[in-house]
């Protein structure tokens, strides 16, 4: 024992002498012993080590707890821990890297060595620094060679502009740049890039006067500029003040000074010759692009053409989207006019569809460009007018490159349309109407125009046929629920008209049967017996037909339904039903649902009786209950050991009346399993049946998960 207390008087020594911070501790975060190298680190005293303030735990981020407790583990199990990295919260709050392992103590305590890796990390910092530097440097290399790649490649102006400043944006870190193109008295920004602040940006937007000291010396000496120590005041741009040293490099085509190039940097007085090296260089590149631009600006103005016109296409597939309930023809008609319109400025275009031998307008989009040629349209082409009959009557669309004006009015009043095209619009197959759409401008409508058109009508006809299939979807939807509102009243109606007859016809059989009392009649007895049980079959069949009349007409109130209740209330309903018999029940676990607590007790109550009715002439009734969860839905089935049925009658069962057993074999109207198809329908749930003819039959129904 005292050779034991010895050794541990040594290891308490090492522990306090050890440069190297140590504690042994628990995973509680209780400290047995600290040494002063691990207190120096953390930040606090002796002292306030001896008062329990440090709380090893407490001190260790989130992050890292899962990571420490697999260590306890692994110098508990295996005697020391791998060696790995955390960090830990000094008094100041400080986080402190450190390099740990484990050592076991006893079972429950570990040796923690900590080592610190700030000098470490801070070397680490640096050496990635340097490494940053080198990269941006190689970065601005490879900047400036795939501007040079990727620039011979532009055949836009913008782009390559863009290209240009984010290149110099890129190799001179903090910079600003502002291509300008050359204006009657100023220099209009063009492209830019986006670190300009908004009041300097609206500043040079109202343009920069041909006459400021920078761009005045460069349109004199045709060569870059370079300005160090820039000054507001003195060059006259206001809120330029951030800026330091600003250079401006000259953009020629045919040895004129078009555009400029323009570059600010604001932390750094004087431009070095690097940096003067790089912006010529870059200037240079895209100078010799600028002119081979310039040559192609009428092709890439076709393109840009195509473009907007394929935008518009698009507008005509969101047109589709936008309009999907709409069901106003002329509605859809007249948009489609207005985007077509926005493809072929200046002109008009026109749908005209036949009315009482006349061609009327439908919808228009632009004007006509001349007060009596609208009136005239207004009124009513004659059926006969060439640019309107001939596509009509051959079914082929008219284009009219020269129009033959005064071939359908007067020349006078058509003067302004030199060009027409018409075409002819669709529905299933059938014409329904024209549309004209007439040029202010002599052009040729090339094979790119004709295209769009056609797409453009397709796009049109395509919307129609949906509208078309809405307004008689919303049409027939009507009708249903009128239908289903007659027949719902009639049900009612019915239903209470037919009780009082009934009522009449039990009333007066008993009559006749006290009547019989005096005077027996064995036969007579028998025949009343007869109409008093047809009666009271017909009681039963109206009180099935009000209920399925109000299970479709009473207001659903839903909210959340423990079918495990209403399964409960069901069995004690058919224990009063079917009094003695005995039934085997066997239910599973039931889920809560959404829905009407009264509507959905009908449901379970009607299957559970008809559950134990069809399988009475058992010695045994078996009747299992169960809920299963499907991909957003619940399926309650109610299981038998009864007559079952054919399969091929399965839904036959929940129509209205449908029975296939007889009166004899099984009592019932009929109108029960129509009542509980209803009802879980207004639930947005559905029915099944379900059975092999011998062995009894599954009756269920499934109901939306909730959320």
């Amino acid at each position: 024992m005292a050779q034991l207390r010895s050794s541990e008087a040594r290891f308490r020594q090492m522990v306090e002498v050890s440069p190297i911070g140590m504690a042994v501790g628990s995973l509680d975060g209780q400290l047995a012993l600290v040494n002063d190298a691990y207190l120096h680190l953390l930040g606090y005293t002796r002292a306030e080590y001896e008062a329990g303030a440090i709380d090893w735990q407490a001190l260790t981020p989130e992050e890292y707890r899962v990571q420490d407790t697999r260590a306890f583990e692994a110098a508990f199990t295996q005697g020391v821990s791998t060696t790995y990295e955390k960090e830990m919260l000094t008094k100041t709050g400080e986080r402190l890297p450190l390099e740990l392992t484990l050592i076991r103590y006893n079972p429950q305590q570990v040796v923690g060595y900590l080592k610190d890796l700030r000098v470490e990390k801070a070397q680490a910092q640096l050496m990635a620094d340097q490494a940053a530097t080198l990269k941006a440097q190689q970065e601005a290399s490879q900047a400036f060679m795939a501007f040079t790649e990727a620039a011979s490649h532009f055949d836009d102006l913008d782009q390559l502009a863009q290209l240009a400043l984010d290149t110099l944006h890129m190799i001179l870190p903090g910079s600003s740049a502002v291509f300008y193109d050359r204006a009657a008295t100023s220099w209009q920004p063009r492209v830019w890039t986006g670190d300009l602040k908004p009041e300097l940006l609206a500043v040079l937007q109202q343009g920069v006067p041909l006459e400021t000291p920078i761009f005045a010396e460069l349109l004199h000496s045709g060569a870059p500029v370079f300005v160090d120590g820039w000054t507001e005041a003195a060059q006259g741009v206001a809120h330029t003040e951030q800026f330091q040293t600003v250079a401006a490099y000259p953009v020629t085509q045919r040895e004129q000074i078009r555009a400029v190039l323009s570059v600010a940097l604001q932390d750094q007085p004087r431009w070095s010759e690097a940096q003067r090296a790089t912006v010529r260089s870059v200037g240079r590149s895209f100078t010799l692009l600028y002119e081979r631009i310039a040559v192609t600006q009428e092709v890439g103005q076709q393109r840009k053409e195509v473009e907007q016109r394929a935008l518009a296409l698009e507008a005509f597939e969101q047109l589709s989207k936008e309009l999907v309930h709409e069901t106003d023809r002329y509605a859809l008609i007249q948009r489609a006019l207005e985007i077509m319109r926005s493809m072929l400025m200046p002109g008009f275009l026109i749908h005209f569809a036949l009315d009482a031998g006349l061609w009327r307008i439908k919808a228009q989009a632009g004007d006509m460009g001349d007060a009596a040629l609208q009136r005239l349209a207004s009124a009513g082409w004659p059926f006969e007018v060439p640019t309107l009959y001939l596509p009509w009557t051959t079914g082929q669309d008219f284009y009219q490159d020269q129009y033959a004006q005064g071939s359908d009015s007067p020349a006078e009043v058509v003067e302004q349309v030199n060009t027409t095209a018409t075409l002819v619009v669709r529905m299933q197959g059938q014409p329904i109407g024209l549309i004209l759409i007439a040029l202010f401008d002599q052009r040729p409508l090339t094979s790119v125009d004709r295209t769009v058109l056609n797409t453009a009508r397709q796009s049109l006809e395509l919307a129609l046929e949906r509208a078309q299939s809405v307004e008689v979807l919303a049409e027939r939807t009507a009708q249903l629920e009128a239908a289903n509102e007659e027949l719902e009243a009639f049900t009612y109606s019915a239903s209470h008209d037919l009780r009082t007859p009934v009522r009449h016809v039990m009333g007066f059989a008993e009559l006749a049967e006290k009547a019989l009392e005096k005077a027996p009649n064995e036969r007579a007895q028998h025949h009343l017996q007869v109409v008093k049980q047809a009666a009271l079959r017909m009681t039963n069949l109206i009180d099935s037909m009000l209920l399925l009349s109000r299970s479709g007409r009473q207001e659903l109130h839903e909210q959340l339904v423990d079918l495990n209740r209403l399964v409960a209330q069901a069995r004690w309903d058919v224990a009063a039903e079917f009094g003695s018999h005995p039934v085997h029940w066997q239910v599973g676990e039931l889920p809560m649902v959404q829905g009407d607590p009264q509507l959905l007790q009908q449901v379970v109550t009607n299957l559970l009786s008809n559950a134990v009715k069809y399988s009475a002439r058992r010695e045994v009734s078996e009747v299992e209950v169960k809920c299963k969860e499907q991909e957003g839905e619940w399926c309650l089935s109610v299981t038998d050991n009864g007559a079952g049925f054919d399969s091929k009658y399965a839904q036959k069962l929940f129509g209205l009346f449908q029975r296939l057993h007889t009166e004899k074999d099984f009592q019932g109207t009929g109108v029960g399993l129509a009542t509980v198809k209803r009802i879980v329908r207004r639930h947005g749930g559905r029915v099944f049946a379900e059975s092999d003819g011998r062995t009894g039959a599954t009756f269920g129904f499934t109901l939306p998960k909730l959320g």
